[in-house]
Formats: structure tokens, sequence, C-alpha cells
């Protein structure tokens, strides 16, 4: 599910007890419902990524949609893995120094989103599925810059707060919640049932626990904060798909 890569990397820098402890906070606190029997946390996060590709990309979105592209295929193991295995290590661990800083899961799909901003020229090249897909995949790995990601995503991509995750998590965990519970049903295990109602019981307590948010105010702001992307020097996609900033 993705513990191996990131319990691995840990090691690297820490000691046993302290890469133990580091994992179980990233499990338990910073990443809940992810690494879980059911899998209803990265489940409901890939749909949320999509609607945010959606909204901040959609020349581009449609593209991949024409291509009959579901993103998710790729993304998925960029969040399950926290981009361990995915990008060069060493832009993985900028990633990593501002995901621990701010202990918010905000920061890989600001990330995410950068990642998609930076190579959307040469996905809106692509011509076929399995071409879209390769270049997806090609992505992370070639992203070697690890300042020209972080600026793209912390500035570019600053509006994506713990709130608008909580707001569209909120929208789509119903879909899910579903859909994993009519493939238990359908295996017919009192076990997994049971462990089901558990994990959607600590998952539901924490979408819910949603801030005084209103999403109107983020969609007022999306024009500007993409200005913003633009004044910043992050590169961005414009109305036509193609990409525009320095470097591209």
């Amino acid at each position: 599910q993705g513990m191996n890569f990131v319990a691995g990397t840990l090691l690297l820098f820490m000691e046993e007890e302290d890469a133990f402890w580091c994992l179980t906070s990233i499990i338990e606190n910073l990443m809940p419902g992810y690494y879980s029997l059911a899998m209803m946390a990265p489940q409901v996060d890939q749909r949320v990524f999509h609607r945010l590709i959606v909204q901040h990309f959609p020349t581009l979105a449609t593209h991949l949609e024409s291509l009959c592209v579901d993103a998710s295929c790729v993304t998925s193991h960029w969040f399950l893995c926290l981009f361990v295995n995915a990008l060069p290590l060493e832009t993985c661990l900028r990633v990593w120094d501002v995901f621990f800083l701010e202990r918010d899961a905000a920061v890989l799909f600001r990330v995410g989103l950068a990642l998609v901003d930076i190579f959307s020229k040469a996905l809106m090249r692509t011509v076929d599925g399995v071409d879209a897909m390769c270049q997806l995949q090609a992505t992370a790995p070639m992203m070697f810059d690890g300042s020209r990601l972080m600026t793209t995503a912390c500035i570019g991509f600053q509006d994506i707060s713990r709130d608008i995750l909580l707001h569209y998590r909120q929208e789509v965990k119903e879909e899910v919640f579903g859909g994993v519970k009519a493939r238990i049903d359908a295996m017919d295990s009192a076990h997994d049932l049971e462990a089901y109602h558990y994990e959607e019981e600590r998952f539901r307590e924490m979408v819910d626990g949603e801030s005084d948010f209103n999403i109107r105010n983020y969609s007022r702001d999306l024009n500007a904060n993409t200005s913003m992307r633009k004044s910043s020097g992050a590169p961005s996609l414009d109305a036509a798909g193609e990409v525009s900033g320095p470097g591209v």
C-alpha cells in the first residue's frame, strides 16, 4: 500500500525507534485512513484531486477525458507513497520538508497539481491514451528541479487548504462509502464488514470535522490565485491549454 516505501525512507535518516514513531504519526495523524483495509481515504482523495485538476486545468482535463485516461491510476501512487519512488529522492525530501512542517495533506495536493502544471504542455501534446499514460507516469521521475516544483506548489497553489479538502471530501465521501460497502457485502465477510464500519466511522469523524468554510469564497478567489501564479513566475496553463512561464 505504500507504507514500505515511506518506512524505508524514514530508516535512511532515523534510528529504528524514531522511524517507527514517525511512521505511526503519519498513519494515525497526517494520513488517517490511507493505510487500512478498505482504503477509503485514498479513494476519496483521488476523487478530490480529480476535481481540482478539472477546476484548475479544464482544457487539459477535457483532453485527458477524450483519451479515456484515468489519472488516478498514476496519481494514487503519489499520495500513498508520499511521492517516494515517484519523485527523485532529493526532490521528494523537499516535499517531505514542507509536509512535516505544515503537518497537512494539502501539501501533497499542491505538489500533485504543480506536477500537472509543469508538464501540462507535454500532456496536451499526447495523441492517445497510451501516450498520455506514459507521459503522466514520466512526470514525477523527471522532476529533478525541486526548487521549481516547490515554488509552483507553494506559491502557485497556495489556495489549496485543509478547508477546501474537507469541503470536497464531504461531497464525494458517500459515493466512496457506498462502493466499498457493496464490494464487502459481495464478499459476505463479517470480519471485513466490521472493519468497514470501523473505518467508515473514523473517516466520517475526520471529514465531518468541517470548519466554517464558504466554497464560494474559494471559487471567487480562484482567478486571483491563477493571476498570482503567473505573476510569481510559476508556470501556468492558459486558456488554450498551453503552458506559460519561465523555463517552459
